[in-house]
């Protein structure tokens, strides 16, 4: 299985979308747009359309969402050479994911900002040793601004963005005051329609009450599937990062770059966490894309004891099967 999706087979991808088609199927009929305490305008007003469209027509829509950042991730890291070898290992691990419970099938807006960042990612890379950057910058900033407009912990994307920016190239003044700059400019054309509509001073002062009330609240279920599922991934992104490290002087300037900038993003999807204020399973698919690149790096070295590594991963789809039928 390793083997396979260590290639760049076009049979890989079709097999991964009729696996994550199968698992997501179950959720035809009851997906609508989840709503909760985060949500900020953009999302209401995106959950407001979809509310009137038939539950299969917003799965369709969920569904597409979802394998686009399967194929977009994995192109792009094959594109930017984030790790040493193209392959479809990425794309494999975040479909079992993704995939891993009913509880992570929701049509959330963590899915349209996990396509957000995946875009801000392919941006950020081409920043490298790169003289013509503003547009890519001023990019990265306005489709952070547009997260952090739809969902409130996506504010965590500014300062994101900030300090990989700092990994990978001088600080320079103009290149900051250009993300903060486009990343507010979303938020500007907004205050302008609610100036408007006098209704300004109402979203702003609930906007920063969400900075003063922090208070996470849990509702995650004690399912004992789910238990050890979290609990093997966990261990094998604790090994994933400990391989990493080990091999850390072995690789390129570049490629040593793009791992800080994973896990900086890493780091900030803890923040995403806590500012949630309620924490859902769905809520961890934020974190998905770095543990994604871990995880690809591990499995991709592998080269002794490779029957190991193949049980490690059917115990995780046994799990993920596990899951879907308890």
């Amino acid at each position: 299985m390793i083997r396979f999706f260590r290639t760049t087979q076009p049979a890989a991808l079709l097999i991964l979308l009729i696996f994550s088609f199968i698992c997501w199927i179950r959720v035809c009929l009851t997906t609508v747009p989840a709503m909760d305490e985060s949500d900020l305008p953009l999302w209401s007003l995106i959950a407001s359309v979809f509310s009137h469209f038939p539950s299969w027509l917003n799965f369709i829509v969920l569904f597409i969402i979802v394998f686009g950042e399967i194929f977009y991730l994995n192109s792009m890291l094959n594109r930017h050479e984030v790790l040493y070898k193209n392959s479809f290992l990425p794309a494999f691990i975040f479909t079992l994911l993704i995939s891993s419970t009913p509880l992570m099938m929701k049509f959330h807006p963590v899915f349209i900002i996990n396509l957000i960042v995946i875009s801000i990612l392919d941006r950020i890379f081409y920043l490298y040793k790169s003289e013509s950057v503003l547009t890519n910058l001023f990019d990265c900033g306005f489709l952070a601004g547009l997260a952090a407009l739809m969902y409130f912990p996506g504010f965590v994307l500014l300062p994101m963005l900030l300090t990989t920016l700092w990994v990978l190239r001088p600080i320079r003044l103009k290149e900051w005051l250009i993300i903060i700059t486009s990343f507010m400019l979303p938020f500007f054309f907004f205050s302008v329609y609610l100036f408007w509509n006098h209704w300004l001073i109402d979203f702003w002062s609930l906007y920063i009450d969400h900075f003063k009330n922090i208070n996470l609240q849990f509702d995650i279920p004690r399912k004992t599937s789910l238990i050890i599922f979290a609990s093997l991934v966990f261990f094998l992104f604790l090994f994933s990062s400990v391989k990493l490290i080990l091999n850390y002087r072995k690789n390129t300037i570049r490629t040593r770059s793009y791992q800080q900038i994973f896990f900086v993003y890493f780091v900030f999807s803890i923040a995403w966490l806590i500012f949630s204020k309620r924490l859902l399973i769905v809520q961890f698919a934020f974190m998905i894309i770095p543990m994604v690149i871990f995880c690809s790096y591990y499995f991709l070295s592998a080269k002794r004891k490779l029957w190991l590594y193949e049980t490690f991963l059917l115990v995780l789809i046994g799990l993920l099967v596990w899951n879907h039928l308890g």
